[in-house]
């Protein structure tokens, strides 16, 4: 736990406050002079006491008022050191107590501490006097509710859901490849320089980085560019934002509606836009740190952001509303570089190996091509030598044909002689030839009559002659 030796931030100024109202407050008290005025210090010059008889009697009074006892109150800061030590703060409204449990006792809690909920602790106090610090030694802890903090988690956590703040469908997808981005962060903070440094081992190069400091209407407008390499082509532009305290979920919120109007005035024109995504990031902390990212003005101004947000913030172990509501979460500021880098090698990996696949496809066309052309030379070779053999054939062709048909002709006039010598022999046989000598041909109903016994008195028949047919009756 980093200590201070010196008052540097808002709380220390507001305990000296706190401290100087007292004496103005003992002034008034006295007379309304100087409290020094009416104090005799020569007198208490006897009383002088070494700092150490002063830690002394300080460090037994602890031990013999507070040597243990049980104390309730809720867990603002919780982490565990890599000897197993956790250290964590006691909060009670305005009053904290840092707070120290070694490894064997934490090993033999049910559950393991967690910041936000309200915990009974039973220790000692502790003295260390090399840091001049006092500490809570805590025994034994039992969990006894989940403190104010957790709750206001859990119901805006349970409102934004219902919402579909959380939901896939409603998150942005994150753009192949990333080149532009729009980088929120402190500019204070340790969390900038990590991800600076991570680009640029990754990238092996120094990354274009576009500043844009968001501090007032004054400063807004100030710009500092660096040169963009043609190895990593990535740009970047920072905005600055707090991203502790009470001032950080609107300067955050104010960086999150610029980023998207430049990109929407872009699209207005027709222009490419500004950025791709917005990666949020700060450096890690506790929850009480990392409660700007839990507030419902962010949130909403997240979920209707038109360009994905990338958070990393820093934490590994609890995730912030905000990590919810993004695009893409990654723990921490060295994640993030590691997002964009992996984001954009890939990308060019499939570029590379479509560009293979082309390359291939294209070889693999010019081949055909080239075999369909030999085989087309081949082709037309044969279609000559076919073409030779087709006109040897017709001429053939045209002889036999001319001699079929004057072999037929012959054939044809020799049989129509025949013909003609059988027509003339039948002929002389006929019995017409006869008719004509004087003879009839007899018929009754059809049949011709041969013999006169077939035929009585009485019987009709029909007589044919050389010229025509008569009826007669037979006698």
């Amino acid at each position: 736990m980093k200590e201070q030796a010196f008052p540097e931030d808002k709380e220390d100024e507001e305990y000296i406050t706190l401290i100087e109202s007292d004496r103005l407050f003992e002034t008034a008290l006295t007379g309304g002079g100087s409290s020094s005025s009416k104090h005799d210090f020569e007198n208490d010059a006897e009383k002088i006491f070494s700092l150490q008889e002063i830690i002394g009697n300080f460090k037994g009074m602890l031990s013999q008022q507070f040597q243990g006892f049980w104390v309730e109150a809720e867990i603002s800061e919780c982490h565990r050191s890599l000897t197993g030590t956790t250290y964590f703060t006691l909060k009670d409204g305005d009053f904290l107590l840092r707070c120290i449990m070694f490894s064997a006792d934490h090993d033999a809690l049910e559950t393991a501490l967690k910041p936000g909920r309200i915990y009974a602790c039973y220790g000692h106090l502790s003295y260390y006097e090399k840091r001049g610090t006092l500490s809570f030694i805590v025994q034994q802890a039992s969990h006894k509710q989940e403190g104010m903090l957790q709750k206001n988690f859990d119901q805006l956590k349970e409102a934004l859901a219902a919402k579909g703040y959380f939901s896939k469908e409603n998150k942005k997808a994150i753009p192949n490849p990333i080149m532009k981005v729009a980088l929120i962060s402190s500019r204070n903070g340790a969390a900038l320089a990590d991800f600076n440094k991570t680009l640029q081992a990754l990238g092996d190069d120094e990354v274009s980085l576009t500043k844009k400091i968001l501090l007032n209407s004054q400063t807004k407008d100030e710009v500092e560019s660096w040169q963009l390499p043609v190895a990593w082509p990535l740009q970047l532009m920072f905005f600055h934002a707090s991203v502790q305290g009470e001032k950080a979920a609107a300067e955050i919120c104010t960086a999150i509606t610029e980023i998207n109007d430049w990109n929407r005035d872009k699209k207005t024109r027709h222009e490419q836009p500004m950025f791709d995504v917005i990666v949020l990031m700060r450096g890690g902390g506790s929850s009480e740190d990392l409660s700007a990212f839990n507030d419902a003005r962010l949130l909403e101004s997240m979920f209707h952001s038109e360009l994905p947000i990338i958070c990393a913030l820093g934490h590994e172990i609890d995730r912030t509303l905000a990590d919810y509501v993004s695009s893409q979460s990654v723990s921490t500021p060295t994640a993030a570089a590691n997002f964009l880098f992996e984001n954009r090698r890939a990308f060019f990996s499939r570029l590379s190996q479509t560009k293979a696949v082309l390359a291939s496809t294209c070889q693999q066309k010019i081949l055909s091509l080239e075999n369909r052309w030999q085989s087309s030379a081949e082709q037309k070779q044969w279609l000559q030598r076919l073409q030779e053999k087709l006109s040897a054939s017709a001429q053939s062709y045209d002889f036999f044909s001319q001699t079929l048909v004057t072999s037929a002709w012959a054939a044809w006039q020799q049989q129509q002689h025949r013909f003609y010598q059988a027509n003339l022999s039948i002929q002389a046989f006929s019995p017409k030839e006869n008719l004509q000598q004087g003879f009839a041909l007899v018929r009754q109903q059809g049949k011709v009559i041969t013999r006169a016994a077939k035929l009585k008195s009485g019987d009709t028949v029909s007589l044919e002659f050389h010229d025509g047919f008569k009826q007669a009756r037979i006698l």
